[in-house]
Order: structure tokens, then C-alpha cells, then sequence
């Protein structure tokens, strides 16, 4: 029986499909969302969704082939953070691959949909993007849940030395790493490092100093907003038991953390400053500790 495969179809779908699965992967693996990334990654997915078309392969090649292309997807959809995180990405959006398959052969049979064509270990459907997505969140919740439940705690150390450049200049402080703090850059998602002022106020430029003292954020904002640089300012809002509000942050060139056994950098991320002392002397900054997953390890 001939089977009729529309090609714009069969690309559009599956670039929409893998743009999805990359971005869930990415949630998964707690890594920066780069979307203009993703949409490369994905419409390259989509592309090679045209392999279906092509003569059979051997049923090895066809499965070698999906998993070197499946890592060249994963390579151009994130940025590069070492082997490690790679490897790490990739099992992911394997996982996350099987899943949806699994999900979508199910459904397939459960609601009588006809599995219209496989060949080179790519399918094509008679299925509408709108339901694909829908089976795709379903299989982002479930893997959710199954990772929470089986992830064991992260241990991390109780003291780091925070080494922060900006501009040629480096400070030095102790940091713990707390997971009380989940602050996040609203624009590129990159965890924030929350450090006293005292540590980091030979960073700041002499125009920035007041404004980073006050207490009020709206406090000289317009001389700010006028300086060389303002544009490296940031407003990181909080939560906590005592309240909510904002916290004044700046963009450096570069984080260290530096460990027992391994140090890790993340470039240009963001510093929030707080107005008095994080402990009694005893560390200097608070490091979120998703900064591990985005950060690079540099030995």
C-alpha cells in the first residue's frame, strides 16, 4: 500500500515537536534556555525527520545514526559546559524521546489514531501539533515526578571561596551554597549569588556606590540610569518569611567558585548586593546552587 508523506508537514511538525522536547530537556537538566539556540536545534531536528523518506536503513546504522544526531541536536540547542554536562543534556533528551514515543504509541492505540509511516528510526503521524504538545507536557509532568521522587540530595560542601572580576578588579569572599536562596536573573534565568556590600564595593563604580547604599530602590535611579553601564543593572525581586521586595544587582565579567576539589566559572553573571551582613563573620555570600548545573568546571 503507498503511503503519501507531505514534506512541509513532516519538517514544520517535527521541528515544532523537537523545539519542545529541547526545551523541556533543558527545564530537566536545569540548563540556560537559549531560545534562539532551541530554535535552531529544533528546526535542525526537523530536517533530519526527512531521513523517513530515504531508503531503509540497516536496522543498526538507522539506530547509530539517530544517536549521533541526536547529540549533534543536543550540542547546538545548549551552550558548551564541559563533558560532563553534556553527557548529562543528552540522556535527557534521550529519556525524554523515549518517553514522548511511548506516549504517543499509546495514545495512538488507545484513541485508534493509525501510525502512518516509520522508517530510519523516525515516525511520521496523522496527528495534529496541538495534541503532539499536549502529549508532550503530559510527558514533561511525568518525568517531573519520577525524578523528584528518585533524585538523591546534591551534597554540597559548607564553605566556598567566591572569587568575582569585573572590570580587571577581583574580590575575594567565603560563600556557602543555601538552597533558601533560589534567586534567578528574570532574563537569562542564571542563578544570583547574593553577596554583602562590604565585600564587593570596590567593584562598583563611584556613581554606582550610593545607589547600591540605599535602601530604597528607586533612590537616584535616574543618575544611574544616565552612567556608563546602567544597563548592567539589574532589580532581582525576593520572597521570604519576612517579606518580599528587591534586590539591587550587578553584572561582572566572571564567577569562581572555588572548592575542595573543583572550581567552576560562570561568565557574566549577576552579583546581588545586600545592605549589611549575611552571618556574623562567618561567610560573606550566599550561592544558589543551581549555579553548579550552569556553571563550567575549570579543574
Amino acid at each position: 500500500m503507498r503511503q503519501t508523506v507531505y514534506l512541509d508537514i513532516l519538517i514544520l511538525l517535527n521541528s515544532i515537536i523537537n523545539f519542545y522536547i529541547l526545551f523541556i530537556t533543558g527545564a530537566m537538566s536545569r540548563s540556560r534556555i537559549i531560545r534562539p539556540r532551541l530554535l535552531i536545534g529544533g528546526l535542525v531536528g526537523g530536517l533530519l525527520s526527512a531521513t523517513v523518506l530515504l531508503p531503509e536503513m540497516n536496522e543498526v546504522l538507522s539506530l547509530l545514526f539517530k544517536a549521533l544526531t541526536s547529540a549533534g541536536i543536543v550540542y547546538i540547542s545548549f551552550e558548551p559546559l564541559g563533558k560532563s554536562v553534556f553527557f548529562r543534556r543528552y540522556a535527557y533528551f534521550m529519556a525524554v524521546n523515549f518517553i514522548f514515543a511511548g506516549a504517543v504509541l499509546f495514545c495512538c492505540f488507545a484513541f485508534d489514531t493509525p501510525l502512518v509511516y516509520y522508517n530510519n528510526s523516525h515516525f511520521y503521524f496523522d496527528i495534529g501539533a496541538p495534541f503532539l504538545i499536549v502529549i508532550a507536557t503530559l510527558t514533561y509532568i511525568l518525568i517531573t515526578i519520577t525524578v523528584k521522587r528518585s533524585e538523591q540530595p546534591v551534597h554540597i560542601q559548607d564553605y566556598y571561596d567566591l572569587e568575582i572580576y569585573k572590570s580587571g578588579e577581583k574580590v575575594q569572599c567565603t560563600a556557602i551554597a543555601d538552597t533558601g536562596n533560589s534567586l534567578k536573573d528574570v532574563f537569562t534565568g542564571d542563578p544570583i549569588v547574593v553577596v554583602d556590600y562590604s565585600a564587593v564595593d570596590k567593584l562598583l563604580p563611584g556613581t554606582f556606590r550610593s545607589y547600591f547604599v540605599s535602601g530604597d530602590v528607586a533612590d537616584d535611579i535616574d543618575s544611574v540610569a544616565a552612567s556608563e553601564g546602567a544597563e548592567e543593572i539589574r532589580l532581582v525581586p525576593f520572597s521570604s518569611v519576612g517579606g518580599a521586595g528587591f534586590l539591587k544587582a550587578f553584572r561582572c565579567d566572571e564567577i569562581r567558585i572555588v572548592g575542595d576539589t573543583k572550581v567552576y566559572s560562570l561568565s557574566r553573571g549577576y552579583i546581588a548586593v545586600y545592605n549589611g551582613e549575611l552571618s556574623s563573620g562567618n561567610y560573606s555570600a550566599i550561592i544558589n546552587p543551581e549555579i553548579f548545573d550552569v556553571a563550567r568546571e575549570v579543574a
